[in-house]
Order: structure tokens, then sequence, then C-alpha cells
């Protein structure tokens, strides 16, 4: 039987901060900013896309819109 009593989480130096787009984990501000300043292209595109699902599952788009949102996305790798 697992002990209840250890299983709870303190928030340490490694601990998850916070997630966005319920996909990227970071455990700091500091993490966080240094991902940002320095995102590559790759990166940008990726952020954008789980944004996109991100906003679909919660209701924020259309279907419609989520379409042509993902198809703008494709249309940039193309390129």
């Amino acid at each position: 039987m697992e002990n209840t009593e250890n299983s709870e989480k303190i928030i340490g130096k490694n601990e998850m901060m916070g997630s966005l787009f319920d996909s990227i984990d970071y455990t700091s501000n500091e993490q966080i900013n240094t991902f940002i300043d320095n995102m590559t292209e790759e990166q940008a595109i990726y952020c954008i896309e789980q944004a996109i699902h991100s906003c679909h599952s919660r209701g924020s788009f259309t279907l419609l819109e989520s379409e042509v949102i993902s198809k703008s996305l494709r249309r940039i790798k193309i390129n």
C-alpha cells in the first residue's frame, strides 16, 4: 500500500511550476524566459501548434477556424 503522506508534491528547484498550452512544462520563470528569448523557428511553430490544439480543445475556436489555422501552419512549414 502506498504511503499517501509522502506522495504530496512540494515545489522544489526541479519541480514543475507550470505548463504552457498543457504541453510545455517549465520549472521556473527564468527557464520560460530563456526559452522565449532563444526560441528557434521550429520551436515557435511548435508553440503555435500547441496553442491551437489547446484553444480548440477549450472551445475557443470553431472547427472551421481551427482548420484554417492548421492549413496556414502547413503552408508556412512548406515554405
